[in-house]
């Protein structure tokens, strides 16, 4: 948000703002005028004379006469912004309710009355001030978010620090309809730290379900993150699944090493505890010359030269490309899925006359 207000003091023509290094002495003067604490940021300041303005984060507010008439408004509360070039204001519609505006003069965003400025630089500021009106919700969660700072090391203070990112985040979807990236983010991080993994995946799965990463050179860390939970949750095959994923898609040397170095762990692993996994997961394979990604809920596709333990086929002869299904009865043994039934009735034959 502070990043749009100082587009406006770039302005050509624009006095008398200020959004970064305020005076010392000015700065003073004005908390005092507004009785503003020292913990309130003044995000953007206007001061010509006796008159001034100021923007927060939650709120503007316009002094006329040294602080007996102080004009403010919240920021939760507009929807749109307009300029009205007919008397030169910037009108601020209430939300869900355009017949209730705040309106104020177009000097106090820097230009003076006198100046021959060109509309389009007010109708530029107008669009500026829209954009924080209509998307104010997730500039005040990105900067309370960004006011938190680095997570600290102590534990209980990251399981507060947590609580806050929640707090935060749900303020925000609750006053917008709009999914954001930086809020799944943090979501993400706020249940990571709490230990609660499968939350935390699930907001790593809407991220990627829903394309809200729109860098597709960043996509890799996200896989990278839900191989993580994973792994933490003891999914070794998603965990394996998703560093592959992230492998195929990362452009960065030493990452892809690492990478490679985990896949060869997790497919070792993978290969000592395939038959663990439980049956509904491991009911469908297929045999080919690499392990590959697949859609979730359909097959695993294993690597004929790297099977894991303890597998049974026909013959003990797995076909390249050839769908199996898992025995109901017998653990380990792989009965081709186009010969399935045929086999399980025999199975079931022999099993009888075994008990006869």
């Amino acid at each position: 948000m502070k990043s749009i207000l100082k587009e406006i003091t770039d302005l050509e023509e624009i006095t008398n703002v200020f959004t970064d290094s305020i005076p010392t002495e000015l700065l003073f003067n004005i908390r005092e005028e507004y009785s503003i604490s020292k913990d309130t940021e003044i995000l953007f300041l206007w001061q010509l004379g006796r008159e001034s303005l100021i923007v927060t984060i939650d709120f503007i507010s316009s002094s006329w006469v040294e602080g007996q008439d102080i004009y403010q408004f919240y920021w939760e509360d507009i929807g749109q912004v307009e300029y009205n070039e007919d008397d030169g204001t910037f009108v601020f519609f209430l939300r869900g309710n355009n017949d209730r505006f705040y309106k104020l003069g177009r000097r106090r965003f820097g230009f003076i009355a006198s100046d021959a400025t060109d509309d389009l630089d007010l109708y530029e500021i107008a669009a500026y001030l829209n954009n924080i009106a209509e998307n104010y919700f997730i500039y005040k969660a990105e900067y309370e978010l960004d006011a938190l700072g680095d997570i600290p090391e102590e534990d209980d203070k990251q399981e507060e620090i947590a609580d806050q990112i929640l707090q935060i985040c749900d303020y925000c979807r609750k006053n917008t309809q709009t999914e954001y990236l930086l809020i799944r983010v943090s979501l993400f991080q706020a249940f990571a730290i709490k230990k609660e993994y499968k939350k935390a995946k699930e907001e790593i799965d809407f991220i990627l379900d829903n394309n809200l990463e729109e860098d597709n050179a960043e996509l890799y860390y996200y896989y990278e993150l839900k191989a993580d939970l994973c792994d933490e949750l003891e999914d070794v095959f998603g965990a394996l699944e998703n560093y592959r994923k992230a492998l195929d898609l990362c452009q960065d040397s030493v990452k892809r090493l690492e990478y490679r170095d985990r896949i060869e762990y997790l497919a070792k692993i993978l290969n000592e505890k395939f038959l663990d996994i439980p049956y509904s997961e491991r009911k469908l394979i297929l045999i080919d010359n690499e392990f590959k990604s697949i859609l979730p809920d359909t097959f695993i596709v294993l690597d004929k030269n790297n099977l894991p333990e303890n597998l049974k086929f026909p013959n003990n002869d797995p076909k390249i490309r050839e769908l199996y299904i898992a025995h109901p009865y017998i653990k380990g043994s792989y009965l081709p899925f186009s010969d399935y039934e045929t086999n399980l009735s025999s199975d079931k034959f022999d099993e009888f006359f075994y008990f006869v």
